[in-house]
């Protein structure tokens, strides 16, 4: 997302997703009958998401979100960046031990439990497993995001009971009836895991 030159072809080399001195990750979005226009756009520091259509949902001109709502969500974060330090996005080795980001907030929908198998052995890892024969696989048990992260803490533990959120059974049914629909096989805890 903060490649711009995957965004060339699309926006131009200099467009409105564009800052020449910071590291900049952004989408944007176009509902196919234009009434929606949307760009969402973060550094490591500062997340902005703006949306513009009309209020009596009409639909706009016939131009795609990175015409309509980048110029405004541009100079935003023109003004923004004049307050707030330069920060760059760190890249993650392949095979990186990242035991302590959770896999559900690095976009894993399969899972929330990361286990490390030893790729010459494919059994589990050890402490002593060489970080090139690592690889790094993720229980499949599918739930709610509400299930794998307590939102006033998503870095802490796994929630003990995430039913006490108000949300969770909102979100939880509908997820595991989808589950179930689509007859995803799921892991089971004895699955071989790694403490590493």
């Amino acid at each position: 997302l903060s490649d711009n030159k995957a965004r060339t072809p699309a926006f131009g080399e200099r467009s409105y997703l564009y800052f020449p001195d910071r590291e900049v990750a952004v989408k944007t979005g176009t509902t196919n009958d234009y009434r929606d226009a949307w760009v969402i756009g973060y550094t490591p520091n500062f997340a902005l998401g703006l949306w513009v259509g009309n209020n009596d949902n009409t639909p706009m001109e016939k131009r795609v979100a990175g015409f309509i709502a980048a110029p405004l969500w541009n100079e935003f974060f023109k003004k923004v960046f004049e307050i707030t330090p330069k920060e760059n996005f760190t890249k993650q080795k392949n095979n990186e031990l990242t035991v302590d980001i959770k896999p559900i907030l690095n976009g894993e929908w399969r899972g929330g439990k990361i286990y490390y198998i030893d790729t010459t052995t494919n059994k589990p890892a050890t402490e002593n497993t060489p970080t090139e024969l690592l690889e790094k696989r993720i229980l499949t048990q599918v739930h709610s995001i509400l299930y794998w992260v307590n939102k006033n803490n998503p870095n802490g533990p796994i929630p003990l009971n995430p039913e006490i959120d108000l949300q969770f059974n909102l979100w939880e049914p509908p997820v595991r009836e989808w589950v179930e629909n689509q007859k995803i096989i799921e892991d089971v805890e004895i699955n071989p895991t790694s403490s590493i």
